[in-house]
C-alpha cells in the first residue's frame, strides 16, 4: 500500500513530489521435528527431583541452571509437551512434532524530492530517501534453528541523500556537480534473545556474553531431539555500510570537438560484527 503526490510550490520555479509505500507480509511454514514427549519429560522431572515431596526448585542436588530451565518453562505454561523452546509432541513416531513457525516481512519507505530552478542558467534537485523494515526468519534461514521460536530477525534501515547542480556557463560550457550519501544498516539477530535475555540473569548460565546483541540461549544438542538455540555459525551478525560520493564534469563544446573533464571523489565505510560461536555450544550425546 501506499500514495505519491506532487506539483509546484512556486510557478516554474520549485516542485516538490513526495511517495510513500508500506509493505506488511505474514507467512506460516510447517516444521516438522523430533521433541521430548509429555510422558519423557515427566520422567525427567522425576528423575530430578529424586523425591516427588521435594520440587525442583528446592532440591540441592539438581543443577541450579536446569532448576531455572524447568522454572522458565514451568512459568511459560508450555512444559505439557516440552520445555520453553521445544514444542509440543503432537504426533506419533518420529518425528512426533508438527507445528507452524511464524515469520513476516514488514517494509517502510517514503522519498521526497524537490527541484528548483535558481535561475534561467541554474538548477538544483535534491532528494532524500529512507526505509525501515524488519525481516523474521523461520526453520534455519539466515541462521536461525529448525524449531519455531528460534527464528532470525533481519532490521534494515536505509537513507539516501542526493544532491544535484547544473550550471549553463554559456550555450557551449555546461558544468555539472553531484554529492550522494547512502547509509546501510543490517543485522541478523537471535529470536530467542527476547525470552530468555542474557542468560546469566535467567538462568544463571554465564556465556558471558555483555551485550544485548549476544544475548539468547547457547545452542544445545541434546541427542535424539532438535537443538535449542540459534545455529552458532552465523548468529548474530551484522553491519553498517557508510558511502559518500561527489562528482564535477565541466563539459566544452568546440566548434569540431567536445571536451569533458572533471573530478570523482568516493568513500566507503564499513563498521560490522560477526559474533560466530560467541554464545557457546552445549552438547548432551547420552554418555552421561
Amino acid at each position: 500500500f501506499g500514495a505519491a503526490v506532487g506539483g509546484p510550490l512556486k510557478k516554474d520555479k520549485a516542485f516538490f513530489y513526495f511517495a510513500y509505500e508500506g509493505q506488511r507480509e505474514r507467512l506460516g511454514v510447517t516444521s516438522l521435528n523430533t521433541v521430548p514427549s509429555a510422558a519423557e519429560f515427566a520422567d525427567a522431572i522425576n528423575e530430578l527431583e529424586g523425591n516427588p515431596a521435594t520440587p525442583i526448585a528446592q532440591n540441592p542436588v539438581v543443577n541450579p541452571v536446569i532448576r531455572n530451565l524447568f522454572a522458565l518453562c514451568q512459568s511459560t505454561g508450555r512444559c505439557s509437551g516440552g520445555s520453553n523452546v521445544w514444542p509440543a509432541a503432537n504426533l506419533s513416531g518420529s518425528p512426533n512434532s508438527v507445528s507452524s513457525a511464524p515469520a513476516f516481512n514488514d517494509a517502510d519507505s517514503f522519498i521526497v524530492k524537490l527541484d528548483g530552478n535558481l535561475s534561467q542558467t541554474q538548477q538544483l534537485t535534491g532528494r532524500y530517501f529512507f526505509s525501515n523494515s524488519n525481516q523474521s526468519f523461520p526453520l534455519g534461514t539466515g541462521g536461525g534453528n529448525n524449531l519455531p521460536a528460534t527464528n532470525t530477525f533481519s532490521p534494515i534501515r536505509t537513507q539516501l541523500v542526493s544532491l544535484s547542480h547544473v550550471w549553463s556557463l554559456s550555450p557551449t560550457k555546461v558544468n555539472e556537480a553531484r554529492f550522494g550519501w547512502v547509509l546501510y544498516q543490517q543485522d541478523f539477530l537471535a529470536a530467542d534473545r527476547d525470552v530468555f535475555g542474557n542468560p546469566n540473569s535467567s538462568l544463571k548460565l554465564n556465556t558471558g556474553v555483555t551485550r544485548e546483541q549476544d544475548f539468547g540461549l547457547p545452542t544445545i544438542r541434546v541427542s535424539g531431539f532438535a537443538a535449542l538455540g540459534s545455529a552458532p555459525y552465523s548468529n548474530p551478525r551484522g553491519r553498517d555500510d557508510t558511502n559518500w560520493h561527489f562528482i564535477d564534469n565541466f563539459a566544452w563544446k568546440l566548434t569540431r570537438h567536445d571536451v569533458k573533464f572533471g573530478y570523482e571523489f568516493r568513500r566507503t565505510h564499513i563498521d560490522s560484527f560477526y559474533d560466530t560461536n560467541f554464545r557457546g555450544v552445549l552438547s548432551f550425546d547420552g554418555s552421561f
